[in-house]
Protein backbone atom coordinates (compact mmCIF):
# COMPACT_ATOMS: atom_id res chain seq x y z
CA UNK A 1 0.00 0.00 0.00
CA UNK A 2 3.10 2.33 1.09
CA UNK A 3 4.18 1.93 -2.57
CA UNK A 4 1.16 3.37 -3.81
CA UNK A 5 1.16 5.97 -2.24
CA UNK A 6 4.66 6.45 -2.54
CA UNK A 7 3.57 6.63 -6.68
CA UNK A 8 0.97 8.59 -6.26
CA UNK A 9 3.11 11.39 -4.25
CA UNK A 10 5.85 11.18 -6.87
CA UNK A 11 2.93 11.62 -9.77
CA UNK A 12 1.62 14.87 -7.60
CA UNK A 13 5.20 16.13 -7.58
CA UNK A 14 5.79 15.90 -11.19
CA UNK A 15 2.53 16.95 -11.87
CA UNK A 16 3.10 20.18 -10.08
CA UNK A 17 6.35 21.31 -11.63
CA UNK A 18 4.79 20.68 -14.98
CA UNK A 19 2.18 23.31 -13.27
CA UNK A 20 4.66 25.96 -12.19
CA UNK A 21 6.07 25.47 -16.20
CA UNK A 22 2.98 26.42 -17.15
CA UNK A 23 2.70 29.02 -15.22
CA UNK A 24 6.25 30.82 -15.86
CA UNK A 25 5.38 30.00 -19.82
CA UNK A 26 1.84 32.20 -19.24
CA UNK A 27 3.95 34.99 -17.59
CA UNK A 28 6.25 35.37 -20.09
CA UNK A 29 4.06 35.02 -22.90
CA UNK A 30 1.93 38.09 -21.31
CA UNK A 31 5.41 39.95 -21.03
CA UNK A 32 5.79 39.29 -24.82
CA UNK A 33 2.33 40.16 -25.43
CA UNK A 34 2.39 43.60 -23.29
CA UNK A 35 6.01 45.07 -24.92
CA UNK A 36 4.98 43.37 -28.50
CA UNK A 37 4.93 46.57 -31.12
CA UNK A 38 1.09 45.18 -31.85
CA UNK A 39 -0.96 47.85 -29.93
CA UNK A 40 -1.93 45.76 -27.15
CA UNK A 41 -1.26 47.99 -24.42
CA UNK A 42 -4.87 47.71 -23.17
CA UNK A 43 -5.21 44.33 -23.54
CA UNK A 44 -8.43 42.72 -22.67
CA UNK A 45 -8.18 39.78 -20.43
CA UNK A 46 -10.49 37.87 -22.40
CA UNK A 47 -8.32 38.28 -25.70
CA UNK A 48 -5.20 37.41 -23.44
CA UNK A 49 -6.66 34.24 -22.78
CA UNK A 50 -7.89 33.37 -26.16
CA UNK A 51 -3.96 34.13 -26.95
CA UNK A 52 -2.47 31.60 -23.90
CA UNK A 53 -5.12 29.05 -24.35
CA UNK A 54 -4.11 29.12 -28.38
CA UNK A 55 -0.55 28.82 -27.69
CA UNK A 56 -0.14 26.08 -25.45
CA UNK A 57 -3.43 23.97 -26.93
CA UNK A 58 -5.08 24.66 -23.84
CA UNK A 59 -8.90 23.46 -24.27
CA UNK A 60 -11.57 23.67 -21.47
CA UNK A 61 -12.01 25.55 -18.63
Amino acid sequence: MSTELDKLLKKKERILRELDKVYEQIALEKLNIQNSNDNLINLNPDNFEKKVRAKFKITGK
